[in-house]
Order: structure tokens, then sequence, then C-alpha cells
């Protein structure tokens, strides 16, 4: 089954992000996901399971007692977790297909599989899918009440011929909002968990409002901001994605003229030619600041053991910290692009489904 890899191949030409100051490279690299899915590249991907623990609050939010008579429904109501779960499973849909990482079944396709009278594995295995992602809405909470705050306040009635104390009431809905989200991987060659992960979040605040004409955004307008916000969240989880090491050139310092036109050529964008200038630079003369400098433009090709190998023979001429910062630095960014690069490359492993098959118990767990 073809793989798509739009966004993740990296392609390691000469790419440099050059800040005002044109001294600043950007080493760019393979971040790996946090969870290894290089077998489960063609994925199923179900449809979020709704919150199933909602209980109303009532018809009205609760009010203190200076606040007798205000009356307001609640933020949320009964169709606020069936509305938040097809969110998230928009949201997941989007970001997971935008990748271009996996070969996806759609939410709808897999779940005519899930809730089919079938062997759940067995059928997902023979349309050629590796695993199977449900994602779920565990908790959804709303704590919402109104407070009231009293002032006294004077004013001159001309009807009595003075003044005369009154009260004037203003009403404040309080809110907490909070959910639980979660995304279980299900391989289906074996119907072992390869991982479930979970995001929490929530917030809280209080607004001043008129009974009269309330106006307030619904508390689903904040659980859907917490669902896009899990996002990121998810494509650090699931998906490769291309990072930078940022690092800055060192300065001409000792001096040595033969240098000057290889940071010229930097602030011109002429990089190839920096790149040259320095290495001779640093092969004739020992010059640590072109070693040091043509050691960050190889990195900046993908070239990570190359440069690493550079800094190591400039750091013997020049111990200063910032060199061996960067060797530490370049040799994290080459072993994790080994490792993303690894993820990228795997290959799923081919499976004979026995006649005998296991129940499909793990299934009705994550979908109940």
């Amino acid at each position: 089954m073809k793989i798509k890899s739009r966004m993740l191949v990296m392609l390691f030409a000469l790419v440099l992000l050059l800040a005002s100051c044109a001294t600043t490279v950007s080493i760019p690299y393979t971040m790996p996901s946090e969870v290894n899915m290089g077998r489960y590249r063609n994925l199923a991907v179900a449809s979020t399971v709704p919150y199933r623990g909602y209980v109303s609050s009532g018809s009205w939010i609760p009010v203190d007692a200076a606040g007798f008579g205000v009356m307001i429904h609640p933020t949320w109501g009964s169709g606020t977790a069936a509305s938040v779960a097809s969110y998230a499973t928009d949201q997941l849909w989007s970001t997971l297909s935008s990748s271009g990482y996996y070969n996806l079944l759609s939410p709808s396709q897999t779940d005519a599989v899930l809730y089919a009278p079938v062997n759940v594995s067995r059928e997902l295995r023979r349309m050629g899918y590796d695993a199977v992602m449900i994602p779920r809405i565990d908790a959804m909470n709303v704590d919402e009440s109104i407070y009231t705050t009293v002032d006294r306040v004077s004013y001159y009635d001309p009807y009595y011929g003075g003044y005369v104390d009154d009260y004037e009431y203003e009403y404040h809905l309080k809110r907490r909002i909070s959910i639980t989200y979660s995304i279980t991987v299900v391989d289906t060659a074996t119907e072992r968990i390869v991982t479930t992960k979970t995001f929490s979040d929530y917030t809280s605040f209080t607004e001043t409002i008129d009974p009269m004409w309330p106006s307030y955004n619904d508390s689903e307008y904040y659980f859907r901001r917490m669902i896009r916000n899990f996002q990121e969240g998810v494509i650090r989880l699931f998906v490769p994605t291309t990072a930078y090491y940022d690092v800055t050139l060192m300065d001409n310092n000792p001096e040595l003229a033969e240098a000057g036109p290889a940071y010229d050529a930097v602030s011109n964008g002429d990089y190839q030619t920096a790149l040259s200038v320095f290495l001779s630079c640093w092969n004739s003369y020992g010059h640590a600041p072109s070693g040091y400098n043509a050691a960050l433009l190889i990195a900046a090709q993908g070239r990570y053991d190359d440069a690493i190998g550079i800094l190591q023979e400039v750091q013997k001429v020049s111990p200063a910290q910032n060199v061996q910062n960067t060797i530490s630095d370049l040799t994290t960014v080459s072993r994790r692009n080994k490792e993303a690069q690894a993820q990228l490359a795997a290959e799923t492993e081919s499976f004979v489904i026995p006649e005998e098959w296991l129940d499909d118990s793990i299934y009705e767990y994550l979908v109940r």
C-alpha cells in the first residue's frame, strides 16, 4: 500500500535561515515522534468515543442567596458531549491526514468495522491496516455558579428633598471547565495496545453578566478550544517532524583577512562560497572560527557527523565552551535524526491471521 510522505521526506539541500545580522544558521533535522509508529503507517482512525458520564446540572445555574430570582440556564447541555466528540474526530483526522505520514482509513469506514458483528482485527488486517487508533473523551466537567456583589449607593431624590440610600447588584458567572481526552493505538495483528496517551486541560474564569440580557460563550466553545490545543501534542506523539537547531557563526577573531570574503558571502546568501572559503582557511591556517563556521554550514547540509568531526578538531585549537556545547547539541541532533529516519523507513511485518482468532473484548472495552 502506497505511503504518502510529502511532508516528512527530508531533502538536505543547503537550508539556512539567517537572522537580520546574517550570522545565525538554522540546521534542519527530523525529530522522531515520541511513539514509534513506523510499523503502523497503515492506520485506521475511529471516531472519538463521546464522554459517557454526562449528568445534567439541572435547569438553572446555582445562584447565591443575594441573587434570589436570577435564573440562567446551564452553559452546556445534553448534546454537548456528542458535539465535542464529533469536533475532536474532525480535529484528529485533519491533524493526521495533513501530516502526510499515514495511509489512513477514515473514521466512518473504521466505525463500520469497529461496530459491526465481525472480528474487528481480522477485517482490518484483511483491508491492509496494521493498527487502529481509538480516541475517547474520558471526562468533561463544568462547575458553574453565580455569585452576587452588592454595593450601597446614595442618590438625591427631589421628591423627598434629600439623599436616599439604595443598593446596586452585580452578577458574576464563575466557571471551571475541564476535559480529559485519550488516544489508544491497538496493533491489529496482536490485539495488544501499542500506546495510550492522555491529554488534560482546564480553564477557570469569572465574567460579569446581565441576567436580563445574558451574553457569554457557552462551555462547548472552551471544550473545542482545548481539543484544538491538544493537536500539537498529537503531532509530537505520532508524527516525525522537521525541527531546526539555531546556532550563531563564530566571529572572525583572531582576525584572518582571508576569511573576510566568507562572511561577506554568508551575508549575501552565497553559502556554498562561504563554505569553500571557510574550509580553505581552516585547512590552510588552522583558523578556529573558520573551522567552526565550516562545520555549521556542513551540518546545515545534513552531514552532522562530518560537522562533529571538524568541531572536535577545532576544539583542540580553541577549547571554548561554545565549541563543546555545539558538539553536544549536534550529537543530539544526529541521534534524533537517525531515530526519525528509522521510523520513516520502518516496514510493516507480514502476519498470517490464525483461524482461531482472539475475541474482540479489547475493542468493546475501548468503545463501550
